[in-house]
């Protein structure tokens, strides 16, 4: 209500209290502008402050990537010349090629897919046993007249225990004969799927058993660098941090620019983490020579019969 209705109150008293304060309203707003400015000087330095820290983990992401992600590079003339000396092995001698390069179709299966678990790791491997001496394979009758459905019957070869095996292939003997052959030195490929759609849990297991075993074999040769798999799971720990960040710049504090930067940022590093992982040294000669390896058997016309079965299986798994 007015103050002119309070008839008690004198004329100096009505003034004080008439609600215009014309003695205090500049101080008043000086301090309101006061209170705007410190807060605009609290919200960009805010700003910069939180960009400075996201460019710096984007730097620091970089360069954690140019030490321990960036790949090896191979010696291409050296590679090349040792293909040549291969293949020119094979072709006089009929000399194993596992012998040069130390590794199973499997694992070179596993160095080609960054330590992949495949499939075609098993079939890879029971390929390359069988032209090592270790089993035998047999072509039996062909399911239809055009021959594109044959059944393979396997066996283990009377030779097997001097050409010796390794703990993977042991264990790939194992699963092959003692699991789905259930004790019998021989098998073909429709009894494996038999096996396979009879006893699916049994199956399964085993398998991932064996890529286990596989997975222990391509540790012990070290053809990975274990850093920079380590680098990729903080690159994506990080990648996670930064994007919720940003999100929460966005929905909940409004600051546009901050989501902006954060998120590309999580982009970033993501990226950066997706090719962080890296062969080592031997690791990078052992899969260029083998993509040289087959390449150059490719690209002959004239490739022995010798030479395709040894290089068949890696061709397979890669």
């Amino acid at each position: 209500f007015p103050v002119s209705w309070l008839s008690n109150l004198s004329i100096m008293q009505r003034l004080d209290y008439s609600g215009t304060r014309l003695d205090n309203a500049k101080a008043e707003e000086e301090a309101w502008s006061d209170t705007w400015s410190y807060w605009q000087i609290n919200t960009y330095l805010f700003d910069i402050i939180m960009l400075s820290a996201c460019f710096i983990v984007v730097v620091a992401a970089l360069l954690l990537y140019l030490k321990f992600g960036r790949r090896f590079n191979v010696e291409e003339h050296q590679v090349t010349e040792k293909a040549d000396f291969l293949l020119g092995k094979l072709e006089e001698a009929n000399t194993e090629l596992p012998r040069f390069i130390d590794i199973d179709p499997a694992a070179a299966g596993r160095i080609h897919r960054w330590n992949h678990e495949s499939a075609s790791d098993f079939i890879a491997m029971i390929m390359g046993m069988t032209y090592s001496g270790v089993v035998t394979a047999n072509a039996m009758r062909p399911k239809d007249p055009l021959g594109t459905d044959a059944e393979i019957r396997l066996r283990v070869a009377a030779s097997a225990k001097e050409h010796g095996a390794t703990p993977l292939g042991a264990e790939t003997m194992r699963l092959l004969f003692d699991v789905c052959g259930e004790g019998y030195q021989s098998i073909s490929t429709d009894e494996i799927v038999a096996f396979a759609k009879k006893h699916p849990q049994i199956f399964s297991e085993e398998m991932t058993a064996w890529q286990k075993t596989l997975s222990t074999d391509v540790g012990r040769i070290k053809v990975f660098d274990p850093t920079s798999f380590k680098l990729q799971r903080a690159f994506y720990a990080t990648t996670a941090i930064m994007a919720l960040l940003g999100l929460g710049f966005a929905f909940i504090g409004g600051n546009a620019l901050l989501a902006f930067a954060f998120i590309l940022a999580a982009l970033t590093i993501g990226i950066l983490g997706n090719y962080a992982p890296r062969r080592t040294a031997y690791g990078e000669r052992v899969e260029r020579m083998i993509e040289v390896l087959l390449n150059k058997a490719c690209a002959s016309e004239h490739v022995s019969e010798d030479v395709a079965k040894v290089l068949l299986p890696y061709a397979f798994a890669h």
